[in-house]
């Protein structure tokens, strides 16, 4: 799934929950076959007991988008050059796993344009990235709203749905707009700038964008937008569903000899887009915890993705990458481990489920026996 560009307001993500280097195309496809199938019950084949061989499991099907139109269906090449005042091209940027492995899993969509991109977030490009999130229940939406105006979004009624937006003049030249709206239980999450553009208020912005951002609202609006149901792994066991329950303070005190743990975020305006954190990982239900010791010179950052295997491969390449890289045979056969400057990161498959830990220590020489002591009771609430 190609990373959404991270938010111009938002600090860049701490670097030991690092991102995975490995794109993960989302598909605007029909929906895969999501029930493996297992091999025939004669555990005897071939033995004089029965003819033939027992047939390999298949391998278990991604999750695609649930989103029935694709990216340059939902907003046409020429409405987003008239809007923005130049041809924009579409860019496929690095995946993370942070918000890829989650927003594919959770069926959603993820649309960018830039001229360019690697100066995005520099304010320097003409650019789109639209995130499109289904089955946002009220509550969720509920829970973001008061984070989108803390972020500086406005209640609107010039874009439809219930919406929020916000728009920072360029000056001379140039806006910067972002719309967070919900139509039926669809989340749209997006954000576009014009170097061209020219606008004194954010409202002046606003009405100009919402000639690209209402029709797709509408889009999202008209019945099959979204197919159901919702992609499960039918290999995953029960998680935890609280960061005390994954792993509680006094076990994380305990193995790495620190006092005062406690939560340190999750800082929303961390997330690549707020959409991630109240809509796709409460979806799913992650579990996402940003811990600390009282003096904040050791960081800890587990994570348990529901159902999240069906990504090893794409775990395992990109940490297989990194340096210090190594298997860790007491925490399963897929488990990897490695240390870089930000810390030791352990990625691993408990129960059909996805599991990190990254630990960053004031004393980097213990890192590595810390974080394999807190994967292993992760692994303890997690039934293989």
């Amino acid at each position: 799934m190609t990373k959404p560009r991270q938010h111009p307001r938002i600090a860049t993500i701490i670097s030991a929950v690092a991102a995975l280097a490995t794109v993960l195309a989302l598909s605007a496809c029909a929906p895969a076959v999501h029930k493996a199938t297992g091999g025939a019950p004669n555990a005897h084949a071939g033995s004089g007991h029965g003819s033939g061989s027992v047939p390999a499991p298949k391998p278990l099907a991604a999750p695609v988008t649930r989103v029935t139109k694709t990216c340059a269906e939902l907003v046409p090449a020429a409405a987003l050059t008239t809007s923005v005042g130049i041809a924009v091209p579409v860019v496929t940027p690095p995946a993370d796993l942070e918000s890829d492995v989650t927003f594919t899993e959770d069926g959603a969509l993820t649309c960018n344009w830039s001229d360019n991109y690697p100066n995005d977030r520099m304010l320097s490009s003409n650019h789109l990235v639209v995130w499109v999130l289904p089955d946002v229940p009220t509550a969720s939406w509920n829970t973001a709203t008061p984070t989108l105006v803390e972020s500086g979004e406005a209640k609107t009624s010039l874009v439809a749905g219930d919406a929020y937006g916000w728009c920072n003049p360029g000056g001379s030249a140039g806006i910067t707009c972002e719309v967070d709206t919900r139509v039926g239980t669809t989340w749209l999450s997006m954000e576009i700038e014009s170097l061209s553009k020219p606008f004194t208020t954010s409202d002046a912005g606003l009405t100009h964008f919402a000639a690209l951002i209402n029709p797709m609202v509408a889009a999202a609006g008209n019945a099959g937008f979204v197919t159901e149901p919702r992609w499960k792994n039918p290999a995953a066991t029960v998680t935890p569903t609280t960061c005390d329950a994954a792993l509680p303070d006094s076990e994380i005190e305990s193995a790495a000899g620190v006092t005062g743990v406690d939560s340190i975020g999750p800082d929303l305006f961390d997330q690549p887009s707020i959409a991630e954190f109240w809509g796709a990982e409460t979806n799913i239900g992650e579990v996402a915890c940003y811990l600390a010791s009282g003096d904040q010179a050791n960081a800890f950052f587990p994570m348990i993705v529901p159902g999240g295997s069906w990504a090893w491969a794409l775990t395992q390449a990109a940490d297989s990458a990194q340096p210090g890289y190594t298997t860790v045979p007491s925490l399963g056969t897929k488990a990897i481990e490695y240390t870089d400057e930000n810390g030791t990161t352990l990625d691993w498959v408990r129960g059909g489920n996805l599991c990190r830990i990254s630990v960053t220590l004031a004393t980097p020489a213990k890192q590595a026996a810390v974080a394999l002591v807190l994967a292993t009771y992760m692994n303890t609430k997690i039934p293989g």
